[in-house]
């Protein structure tokens, strides 16, 4: 994806062994349960967990390992089958990772990679009575999109979706931690996270000081190729991306932003 390699070292592979060893945790943990009943007579009330069954993981491309760790260790942990469907500009992490699940000796039919587009093998999974549950990762737009199929069939479903996560700096910060924060907390990952700091909100009274702050941040970051260990700032993930981003800076000129640096 470009990300750099010690961000995909720190966070996308020690994040995903650590949502396997997290849920290992939690495989032998539910249990079923009796209750009291309050009303006369003679009863038998119980709670059985159940696996709620076949599960479709529709993953986004921005963290790919990491983010398809945390869904696939507890679906796996309950009981649950799994059918995975990664996101099509990054789909060779899956093909790995399933690799590894069949090294590690899992059953047939117990981890599924189906690759393809969104609005293909997506809406499939999406669109299929027997898959029970869909956790989707990406748009706002496509998580809309997919609530119309799984109503239709009564899926549950979980959505993680896009956001415009505000950071608020008050005069009494300490301004040298808020402001390498509120850099990297839209720098990071080349600001593709659900949830960058993409918006930024100064007190007046700090606002010059906080601003130069982050653009010197911006400046001094290194960018270049992932593969190269000094790199700070890696490509974005594609052209279409690129000219997303270009597209904002350009409507924030047209109504009246300055760009500090870059652009």
């Amino acid at each position: 994806t470009g990300k750099p390699l010690g961000i995909a070292r720190m966070f996308e592979v020690a994040g995903a062994a650590e949502s396997f060893r997290y849920n290992a945790g939690w495989a032998t943990k539910p249990n079923g349960e009796t209750r009291a009943v309050s009303l006369p007579g003679v009863w038998h009330a119980y709670t059985l967990r159940e696996p709620v069954g076949v599960v479709g993981l529709v993953e986004p491309w921005n963290s790919p390992l990491a983010i398809t760790a945390a869904k696939l260790a507890p679906a796996l942990a309950s009981g649950c089958t799994v059918v995975l469907k990664p996101a099509e500009l990054t789909p060779l992490t899956a093909v790995r990772l399933g690799e590894l699940a069949l090294e590690a000796g899992f059953p047939p039919g117990v981890l599924n990679i189906v690759q393809g587009l969104g609005a293909v093998a997506g809406q499939r999974i999406a669109d299929h009575p027997q898959v029970d549950k869909i956790s989707f990762t990406g748009s706002t737009a496509v998580g809309k999109h997919l609530l119309a199929p799984c109503a239709g069939n009564h899926k549950r479903v979980s959505l993680e979706l896009g956001g415009k996560s505000p950071v608020i700096v008050y005069p009494a910060a300490d301004l040298e931690r808020a402001i390498e924060g509120a850099a990297m907390s839209i720098f990071g990952n080349a600001g593709q996270v659900c949830a960058a700091g993409s918006r930024l909100y100064v007190h007046e009274a700090v606002a010059t000081e906080v601003l130069s702050g982050i653009a010197a941040r911006a400046q001094s970051l290194k960018v270049g190729p992932g593969l190269d260990p000094q790199t700070q700032l890696g490509p974005v993930i594609s052209e279409q991306q690129r000219n997303r981003i270009l597209g904002y800076i350009e409507s924030g000129r047209e109504q009246g932003a300055d760009v500090l640096t870059g652009g």
